[in-house]
């Protein structure tokens, strides 16, 4: 049994690093619930790696979150984030720590967003510090770039580049890149109670991932997301409560080799403007 957990961590590590970059770019429930969409906010735009997306917050916003890929907590992805709306522009910071005791990545990061009308632009610098064993530790950086545009009520459309400059770690005896990947996504906004997303997600060493995913609100408090990812052939679901200050989240996928990945987060919304 131990044996056979080692080699699921191996496994699941190597995908990570290699697939879906899951050691460096943390995901909240959100994302998880709604076929892992990264660069448009599904329910709350905290949930976004897209820093454009956060000149959308009002207020101060705070959110924490916690996922465990595959049910390994070896591979446990632990992120805080805060964002602050100011007159003349978004300022946020993050802290993101995944892993363990025998390997963990930890990034802190910050960045600037703005709104000029329906176009929002943003960016984030993150340093990350890979601890190994024996006090061993690797230091290094990357940043991120995002826009989005909101033309109308119903359609955003989003793009987001993470490690523009393609950067990666320097080991005593090899290097290992930070994969540079570019996100594209759109969505469309039926009515108050309905929204369908899409996302095309391409690292630049691997094949694009698609996927889709559908938001419904049945009351004003309770929203879902079901979504669908080819790579793993991934089939996802969340739930949330929300209301004017608080929301909270879970969310589950299923990905055909290396089982379920789950995650809960918990958001406080506009917090100077609650009334």
């Amino acid at each position: 049994m131990k044996n056979k957990r080692i080699i699921l961590i191996i496994i699941a590590i190597c995908l990570s690093c290699n697939i879906k970059a899951q050691d460096i770019i943390a995901k909240s429930s959100n994302n998880i619930g709604a076929a892992g969409i990264l660069s448009i906010d599904v329910v709350d735009v905290l949930q976004s790696i897209n820093p454009s997306i956060y000149s959308n917050a009002k207020g101060l916003n705070v959110s924490v979150s916690y996922t465990l890929p595959y049910h390994l907590t070896d591979l446990g992805q632990a992120q805080a984030k805060a964002v602050y709306s100011f007159p003349w522009a978004t300022v946020h910071a993050s802290v993101n720590k995944n892993g363990c005791s025998e390997s963990s990545f930890t990034s802190f990061g910050g960045g600037l967003s703005r709104s000029f009308g329906f176009l929002g632009i943003g960016i984030e610098y993150n340093a990350i510090i890979h601890q190994m064993p024996f006090s061993e530790r690797c230091i290094s950086s990357f940043s991120r770039f995002g826009f989005h545009a909101k033309p109308n009520d119903k359609w955003t459309l989003a793009v987001a580049v993470h490690n523009i400059e393609k950067r990666g770690f320097e080991y005593d005896y090899y290097d290992f890149d930070i994969e540079s990947y570019l996100f594209a996504s759109a969505k469309w906004k039926g009515n108050s109670y309905f929204s369908l997303l899409c996302e095309v997600e391409k690292g630049w060493n691997h094949d694009a991932n698609y996927k889709v995913a559908t938001t419904i609100f049945p009351c004003k408090q309770l929203n879902t997301t079901i979504g669908f990812a080819t790579l793993g052939h991934s089939l996802s679901a969340g739930i949330g409560y929300q209301n004017k200050l608080l929301m909270l989240h879970v969310g589950i996928s299923y990905h055909e080799q290396l089982g379920v990945t789950s995650s809960a987060s918990v958001t406080i919304h506009n917090i100077f403007n609650i009334k």
